[in-house]
């Protein structure tokens, strides 16, 4: 059987079992630890796909937040065809099951490539594979069920160590083929596993042994910056999300010691728990044996696993006291990539007592099992110590040599199957039940038009229905790159507790400030009946009731379009927010707009009794308004205010402002107009060039050996 031949024929079983296990127990997403595969994941890959087909590249997101960017949003994966392709070709949940399945398959295939490069036989580099892809799935918090982001990413590194092996041993287009192995790492949109991903390729580059140390490390340097380059169509729209959005905030208030609580390593004790848990004994003792042979002949092996196992321990975490580590908060990349480098020094250890040769220490793996025996009991696992038992009895040399070392990889195996057997129950929550809640959305969708009221119910924001059915709302589910003033906005009205346990507070401060839920466009609410008393005191009134029984109330918000002819000047943001928030402020009649001497806008005057507006046409990208004013006026649009909006009156640009602290105007003279609002991103344009860009040194370095600028 040929090298190839082995690596399929490993891939189909090591794979074929896992998502064989997976599905079994109900697939994955049928339980959940949290709110963001449903609230974030499923809805948004749905309706992005829905985008494509529709004939439109997926830029803005109008329904959550009153509006943000949708492919400069933290894991949008809207160049990442193989989410999109799925979810055009399968209902969401179908293509998640086939998303996880194809990037397992593609894991296990490239670590056996890379372990086969090694020279590991197929018993190992299927060890090295299992504790690979098994190790996603009951990392920290078990991260990887609830976010296929997670093995997207870390799926890739195996193959940028193969590409950036073939790069430094000279291999032709293998410099090319790494940076664009990096660029697709990032297309996702998590960027946290290229960052740390990219200090294991200077790590390898600077402790491989071909060439100067310098030369090794500035090839890779050259590689990862011409990967960032030719993903630059995903970073640049981004980074101009990034700043405009609560996380820097957010990273002002923790830094990456928040991290440590979850993923830096307390004690031995820990240690060895966690290690027993996530690779099983059997794994453990595989990864122990091998370290000697690993530290000999692949110290890049040792020196990856000691980063990731230690990453946020002294002294490895104060490089996130530098940009760009500095902006990350938690340690999901280095959690991920653990398992790899675990199972490839396992594969050493396998190799080691699969010799039928008496080996000079043939002592050494029983008594490495009898002590994983007594450590398994110190820290009270039965299980582990009974396994740990098992290997150092396989292992003894006679025993050993007559083929009771393939024990050990079976022990191994079956914690596999433990694991992953386990996928659709490992959650702590049953996942959201979306059958049910479609009766509750269709209503809901009835009750909007073109955007306006916009709605606030907790179970739809949570099953992620606000975006990929199109229910606007003032809020949303994106734990990563929310927008900034809108979230301020939020966290005045209580929001951030929708989602709790406590969803009373949220109603409480929606109450407390019904003119600033008004100027966002909330208009219909869906409370419990027990905290409908609170709404209805502050002058929502019942207008039905959902299937289930929960109340519809309704308070008037102000139209997503409106002209207001009284401005109110505001100093900074910081004032902005406190005008809007004083309960005197009156949205009907007053915008709120923060100082610009520059501004083009003379002293407005009368009623709004003569004013008409009317929506011609809109997509999430482009409006179109007819505006017939009877005196000069500021329209209000209820969407939030973002970078690379642009307007025009009469086709003639005119001056896009900020007001309301989040919201968008627009100044119009009197008479009949047509207002045009169109988001076109520098962003994006000057995103795709560079990757364009990108494109053209990548090829010029495919011409020669070498890219002849490194």
């Amino acid at each position: 059987m040929t090298r190839r031949r082995e690596r399929l024929f490993g891939t189909l079983v090591v794979a074929g079992l896992a998502v064989g296990l997976a599905e079994w127990s109900g697939g994955f997403g049928k339980r959940v630890g949290g709110d963001d595969l449903y609230g974030m994941y499923l809805g948004k890959h749905h309706y992005i796909a829905k985008t494509f087909l529709a004939g439109s590249f997926p830029l803005w997101n109008p329904y959550e937040f009153c509006g943000l960017p949708l492919h400069g949003a933290g894991q949008g994966s809207v160049l990442y065809a193989p989410l999109v392709v799925a979810n055009m070709l399968w209902t969401p949940f179908v293509a998640m099951q086939v998303v996880y399945a194809l990037h397992i398959a593609l894991l296990v295939y490239l670590v056996l490539a890379w372990t086969g490069r090694a020279g590991i036989g197929l018993a190992g580099g299927a060890v090295a594979a299992a504790l690979a892809a098994v190790g996603q799935f009951n990392g920290i918090a078990r991260a990887g069920v609830d976010h296929p982001h997670h093995l997207i990413e870390v799926t890739l590194v195996p193959g940028i160590l193969l590409a950036c092996d073939d790069m430094l041993a000279g291999r032709r287009r293998a410099f090319a083929l790494l940076a664009l192995l990096v660029a697709v790492q990032w297309l996702p949109g998590y960027p946290e596993f290229p960052l740390e991903t990219a200090v294991l390729l200077v790590t390898v580059a600077a402790l491989e042994a071909r060439g100067t140390v310098a030369h090794r490390v500035l090839l890779a340097v050259a590689a990862l910056g011409l990967g960032a380059l030719l993903a630059s169509a995903q970073l640049v729209p981004q980074i101009e999300t990034l700043r405009e959005s609560w996380r820097p905030v957010e990273a002002s208030m923790y830094d990456y010691d928040f991290s440590r609580g979850w993923f830096a390593v307390k004690s031995v004790p820990a240690l060895a728990a966690g290690g027993f848990a996530r690779y099983g004994a059997a794994g453990v003792f595989c990864l122990l044996l091998g370290l000697p042979a690993a530290l000999s002949r692949r110290p890049v092996w040792v020196a990856a696993l000691l980063w990731c196992v230690f990453a946020t321990n002294w002294p490895l975490r104060y490089l996130y006291r530098l940009w760009p580590y500095s902006g990350l908060r938690f340690a999901w990349g280095w959690d991920m990539m653990a398992p790899i480098f675990a199972g490839c020094v396992a594969a050493l250890g396998v190799g080691w007592i699969a010799r039928s040769a008496r080996a000079p220490a043939d002592w050494l793996p029983p008594a490495l099992g009898a002590a994983l025996v007594a450590l398994a009991l110190a820290v009270g696992d039965r299980l582990a110590a009974g396994v740990a038992l098992a290997c150092a009895l396989a292992s003894v040399g006679p025993l050993r040599r007559r083929g009771a070392w393939v024990v050990v990889v079976l022990l191994v195996a079956l914690h596999g199957e433990r694991v992953m057997s386990r996928i659709g129950t490992t959650g702590r929550f049953p996942a959201p039940d979306l059958d049910a809640l479609r009766p509750r959305v269709a209503l809901l969708r009835r009750l909007t038009q073109r955007g306006e009221p916009r709605v606030l119910s907790a179970p739809e924001l949570a099953a992620g229905f606000v975006l990929s059915d199109g229910l606007p709302s003032p809020t949303g589910y994106e734990p990563a790159l929310p927008p900034r003033r809108m979230t301020r906005v939020g966290q005045h009205l209580g929001f951030q507790h929708l989602l709790t346990p406590w969803p009373e507070k949220a109603w409480a401060a929606v109450a407390a400030s019904p003119n600033v839920a008004a100027a966002v466009g909330l208009g219909i609410v869906v409370p419990r009946t027990r905290d409908a008393p609170v709404l209805r005191a502050a002058g929502f009134r019942d207008i039905g009731r959902l299937p289930d029984g929960d109340p519809i109330l309704y308070r008037p918000p102000m139209p997503r379009f409106h002209v207001v002819r009284r401005i109110e000047r505001a100093g900074d943001e910081e004032e902005s927010l406190r005008l809007l928030t004083d309960p005197t402020f009156d949205p009907v009649s007053t915008a709120i707009l923060e100082a610009d001497p520059g501004l083009p806008l003379g002293p407005l005057e009368g009623s709004t009794a003569g004013d008409d507006l009317r929506l011609v046409s809109e997509t999430p990208e482009h409006i179109i308004l007819d505006a017939r004013l009877a005196s000069a006026g500021l329209l209000v649009i209820g969407d939030n205010y973002f970078p690379g909006w642009r307007a025009a009156v009469d086709r003639q640009p005119a001056p896009l402002l900020r007001a309301d602290y989040t919201l968008r105007a627009v100044p119009i003279e009197a008479g009949a107009h047509s207002v045009d609002l169109v988001y076109d991103p520098l962003s994006f344009r000057l995103g795709v060039g560079l990757s364009v860009a990108g494109l053209v040194l990548a090829a010029l370095s495919l011409v020669t050996d070498r890219p002849r600028w490194v």
